[in-house]
């Protein structure tokens, strides 16, 4: 928990970097153990204020047998109130481990449970990664991939708000497997309710995994963003984002691609105002 800094109570992080953690997942028989927030775990309050949480690494850890484990929150893994003010977060990974059902990949950059607020920031070059599926007697189920940058769930009415940022260059990945892994959200994936203004999603991709056997492809959805629940985007760019279907193998089907720009699933309600939507 926590490859840099674990924080379960408040912490005022400002003008300081955490750079180049590793938080891992111990391995078991059956089930590996999940990597939570390479640079920070916080389940406490946390204040980052012009500082960096770069090259830092979320990993699941593969299980002997069966299940292996997953990664969530490459750079920051926040169960508490999150608020970050002119930072850089940026190349972060999350990985879910390679196994018989690959480990998911939740979060390169930040993964946020708690009340968030991201202002005057910049999520770049985050990966979010499933695992692969090797072992064929479960059917080789590589594992999914969700939220490239950000993985926002507010659940209960908690705000969650993005004002004047940038999310460029992130990816989700879905694992390799004879069921390819799908791979939600390149930029930034939302749970619940998330406001989005003046900012910009640029150059960020959502691409499912590839079969490596008989078997489909992943599907991927939501190359800039994806909700699932209610979005709003205001005054903001969507620009230049991918979400494309892995490749299937043999005679089966290649996955899906949808929503280059945003994905709204049929639970939600997006609201879209004075919005530029353009070459996604």
């Amino acid at each position: 928990y926590g490859g840099g800094l674990r924080n379960s109570g408040l912490a005022i992080v400002q003008r300081s970097d955490i750079l180049t953690n590793t938080a891992t997942g111990g391995g078991a028989y059956r089930y590996g153990g999940d990597g939570d927030g390479g640079g920070v775990s916080s389940p406490g309050s946390l204040e980052f204020v012009h500082g960096v949480v770069r090259a830092n690494l979320a990993q699941g850890t593969a299980a002997t047998l069966e299940y292996a484990g997953s990664a969530e929150g490459g750079g920051i893994n926040s169960r508490g109130a999150l608020t970050l003010t002119g930072s850089v977060i940026s190349a972060n990974v999350a990985r879910g481990a390679t196994g018989a059902v690959a480990g998911n990949g939740d979060a390169g950059g930040v993964c946020a449970v708690g009340r968030l607020r991201i202002e005057n920031s910049t999520l770049a070059d985050n990966q979010a990664l499933g695992g692969a599926g090797t072992y064929w007697a479960y059917g080789k189920v590589g594992g999914d991939a969700t939220g490239g940058a950000l993985y926002s769930y507010a659940f209960g009415g908690i705000e969650h708000i993005v004002i004047s940022s940038t999310f460029s260059n992130n990816i989700a990945v879905g694992g390799t497997g004879e069921s390819a892994g799908d791979a939600d959200a390149g930029g930034v994936f939302s749970y619940y309710t998330l406001t989005i203004q003046n900012s910009l999603i640029y150059s960020n991709a959502a691409i499912g995994g590839l079969s490596t056997a008989n078997g489909s492809g992943g599907d991927a959805a939501g190359g800039g963003a994806y909700g699932l629940g209610d979005l709003t985007l205001r005054v903001s760019t969507v620009l230049s984002n991918t979400a494309r279907g892995g490749n299937g193998n043999g005679y089966s089907s290649g996955g899906n691609g949808g929503g280059g720009g945003v994905f709204e699933s049929y639970n939600g309600a997006i609201r879209i105002e004075r919005a530029l939507l353009l070459s996604n």
